[in-house]
């Protein structure tokens, strides 16, 4: 699946996310799923981190934390960081 989303504080990407993680989701079931981006620091972290708020009911600081940990280079930017926080 490709989602074009560009990476910029203002792009409204909350429209993006159901699709997002039923892909994930879907994936996770047959195996494994790869999400990426670009540079790997902000749309697909903000997918993922969308993904484990929704899958593990997690907040976005939890999800967000395990993220860094296991990818030292996540960084999304500030808006998406805003607009995943509502999911």
């Amino acid at each position: 699946m490709v989602v074009k989303m560009d990476d910029d504080p203002d792009f409204d990407l909350l429209p993006h996310l159901p699709k997002c993680v039923r892909f994930i989701e879907d994936g996770r079931r047959q195996g494994c799923v790869f999400v990426h981006c670009m540079a790997g620091k902000s749309r697909s972290v903000a997918v993922v981190v969308a993904y484990l708020m929704v899958a593990y009911n997690m907040t976005c600081e939890a999800a967000m934390h395990l993220v860094k940990r296991r990818h030292g280079v996540a960084a999304p930017n500030e808006g998406f960081v805003e607009q995943v926080r509502h999911v």
